[in-house]
C-alpha cells in the first residue's frame, strides 16, 4: 500500500513583533544604541518575561519620523 501525503505551505502570519536585537539588526545599529533609544523614551517596546519587544508598529513609527539612534557624545 502506498501512501500518499499532501504537504501544503505553511502561511505564517505576519511578525507582529522584534526583538531588540532583531529590529538592531535591521536598522544596522548596535542593540545597545537602540536600548538607550527605549530608555529614552523615542522608540516604544514592551517587556515580556526578560525579552524587550518592539512592535512593528512603533518600528515603523520612529523610522517614519527620521529619528536617527542617538549617539553618545565624544568624550574629552
Amino acid at each position: 500500500m502506498v501512501f500518499v501525503i499532501a504537504i501544503r505551505k505553511l502561511q505564517l502570519p505576519p511578525r507582529l513583533t522584534y526583538t531588540v536585537q532583531e529590529a538592531a539588526s535591521l536598522l544596522g545599529v548596535h542593540e545597545e544604541s537602540l536600548r538607550r533609544e527605549i530608555r529614552a523614551g523615542r522608540l516604544v517596546a514592551s517587556r515580556l518575561g526578560r525579552k524587550l519587544l518592539i512592535p512593528v508598529e512603533n518600528l515603523e513609527e520612529y523610522i517614519k519620523k527620521g529619528q536617527s539612534v542617538s549617539q553618545e557624545a565624544p568624550r574629552e
